[in-house]
């Protein structure tokens, strides 16, 4: 009768196979867990697509003010939301004249979706003017 009998060296083999298979698990548990959406670049205060119907206008109404954070050349002129006006946050220091007198207005900033921080700086740094009504749509343009 012949036994069955597993040369030690695949044996060596195949445990050293299992070792690295377990630590590239654990390195990939490990990096998902380090990937977790850091989201404290995002304004405070968010709102949605039904938000925005509900305070728009044409024209619009002389305390909102729908504002693209976008850069102007590339892409409001290439399409934005209707009513909406073009402060780039590139721009906003020059452009602070176009916001309104009142400090009290609803200031509602968008830009391409939820990865992009154009709005949320830009909505920062209207409050830092002294603006209490500032809200960011942050699905934007790409949603609407």
């Amino acid at each position: 009768m012949k036994k069955n009998i597993v040369n030690p060296l695949i044996l060596v083999f195949l445990s050293g196979l299992l070792l690295l298979a377990g630590c590239t698990l654990d390195k990939t548990a490990k990096t998902a867990e380090t990937q977790t959406e850091d989201r404290s670049w995002m304004f405070h205060d968010i709102v949605d697509a039904e938000f925005v119907k509900t305070h728009m206008d044409i024209p619009m109404p002389g305390n909102v003010m729908l504002i693209d954070s976008r850069p102007y050349k590339t892409k409001f002129i290439q399409g934005h939301i209707p009513g909406a006006i073009s402060i780039p946050f590139s721009e906003f220091d020059q452009k602070i004249n176009l916001l309104p007198e009142d400090k009290t207005a609803l200031l509602i900033y968008y830009c391409e979706g939820e990865t992009c921080k154009l709005s949320h700086n830009s909505a920062r740094k209207a409050e830092a003017l002294g603006y209490k009504n500032v809200k960011v749509y942050s699905k934007g343009y790409p949603e609407w």
